[in-house]
């Protein structure tokens, strides 16, 4: 072997130790250039102790990293990170034909709150206090109630958000089932878990940990949980509840709004013709509307809006119903219950296409219109009714003379007691109303 072989030979080894070293330099970042670190890179001989400076590195590296390990694995666990708080429209469904929300906390919180608090309690949430130790409505900030465009079998849906405990709510159920003699049957539906009774056709309860609490039947329940899910859009992508909510921002304690399919307002120009001028024609070119409520310290607002095809058939409708506004205000039995007084100060504008109402009352007012119409504490009696009625109108329910007494010579025959075809329409008297209609239909397509 000659000595060029020999040298070739060691040549070819010296390249191969400095190949093994050349992966753990890559590893070495651009920026930790030390003039050690340079020097020692210009020489070959030199290759095999860095190598194995390196591998002392990243020893040492493996070795904190360990403490590190065995020192979080003595901590003790965190808690689950809690889910976001749910909000109330991302279970509400798009294009339902009516929405309304209602802000509980702030109702709560206003001078009204006791009030109203205290007739629904008693009578509808006891029972469920008394069963399951807790009410469940107790723990909800916000409420919508959701009416879809299609509404042949009644469908309807209630969602509720607040600090809402799936586990909680189920068992309330199963013991509120239970206890009518119900079978309770629990399962999974997407991220919720429901209850209904398997021995009805009754409604159902979804619930998840962090709310929404969904309540409603059949298929409209699994497209409320779809909705949640995110699998089908909320009522945040529909055009026309979006610009009505808008339209009523100042007023978002309580917020209604209505979107007439093509088939209700075929329906409502049938009965405008039929009333034989009665009521105002402008009613058959309304779209939709909305009506919101706020209770500041002092005062309770009211602010209604109605959207109509065209400006002149707006323009039409507001001097119509501010026409029946002023006639209607003269009343003397709406005078009694205190709506007349209101009515004088309802305000009627046009603004484009939209007509705006809006009235302000003191929260007194507010109270004393409650108790006369019957919104009284369960321990006081119902307030009295005029003593002169005009023959126009039937005469007010509680007026009725006691068992056995004779009726005085000053009172009307009862052939002319009950309202006859020509009567004012009981809405007007407190009647009851006649059941509604059932439509379906898809809404216009509306422009805003």
């Amino acid at each position: 072997m000659s000595a060029d072989d020999t040298h070739t030979e060691e040549e070819e080894r010296d390249e191969g130790e400095g190949d093994e070293s050349a992966p753990e330099r890559a590893d070495v970042p651009e920026s930790a250039d030390a003039p050690e670190i340079v020097a020692a890179s210009k020489k070959a001989d030199e290759a095999g102790a860095r190598g194995r400076g390196f591998v002392v590195f990243l020893a040492v590296i493996a070795a904190l990293a360990g403490g590190i390990f065995v020192w979080r694995a003595s901590r003790p666990e965190p808690l689950p990170t809690p889910p976001a708080k749910a909000d109330l429209l991302d279970a509400v469904p798009t294009s339902p034909m009516l929405l309304v929300t209602i802000d509980l906390d702030a109702l709560r919180a206003s001078k009204l709150g006791p009030l109203l608090a205290s007739q629904s309690a008693p009578g509808v949430l006891g029972r469920v206090r008394a069963i399951c130790g807790f009410e469940p409505i107790d723990t909800l900030g916000s409420l919508a109630l959701v009416v879809p465009e299609s509404s042949d079998d009644a469908d309807f849906g209630l969602v509720a958000v607040g600090e809402v405990d799936r586990d909680a709510v189920v068992g309330c159920a199963e013991k509120v089932i239970g206890g009518r003699s119900g079978r309770p049957v629990t399962t999974a539906l997407g991220s919720f878990r429901t209850v209904r009774d398997s021995t009805t056709a009754s409604g159902e309860i979804a619930v998840r940990t962090g709310g929404p609490l969904l309540v409603s039947a059949g298929s409209f329940m699994r497209t409320m949980v779809d909705t949640a899910d995110g699998a089908l859009p909320n009522v945040r992508t529909d055009r026309a509840h979006a610009a009505l909510r808008a339209a009523i921002a100042d007023a978002p304690l309580v917020r209604a709004s209505i979107v007439l399919s093509g088939k209700q307002r075929a329906t409502i120009a049938d009965e405008v013709g039929r009333s034989g001028g009665r009521a105002p024609a402008g009613l058959t070119h309304v779209l939709a509307a909305a009506v919101g409520a706020q209770i500041s310290p002092e005062t309770v607002q009211l602010h209604a809006v109605v959207l109509v095809e065209d400006e002149a058939n707006t323009k039409e409708l507001a001097a119509a119903l501010d026409a029946v506004r002023r006639e209607r205000a003269d009343d003397p039995f709406l005078r009694h219950f205190g709506l007349g007084q209101l009515l004088d100060r309802v305000r009627i504008q046009q603004d484009g296409t939209q007509m705006h109402l809006r009235l302000e009352m003191t929260i007194a007012e507010a109270e004393l219109i409650a108790g006369k119409l019957g919104v009284f504490s369960h321990d006081e009696a119902p307030p009295e009714a005029p003593t002169q009625v005009p023959e126009s109108l039937p005469a007010p329910p509680p007026s009725a003379p006691p068992a056995g007494a004779a009726p005085s010579s000053s009172a009307a025959p009862s052939s002319s007691a009950a309202p006859s075809s020509s009567a004012a329409p009981s809405s007007s008297a407190g009647g009851s109303k006649p059941p509604p209609t059932k439509r379906k239909g898809k809404n216009p397509d509306l422009e805003y």
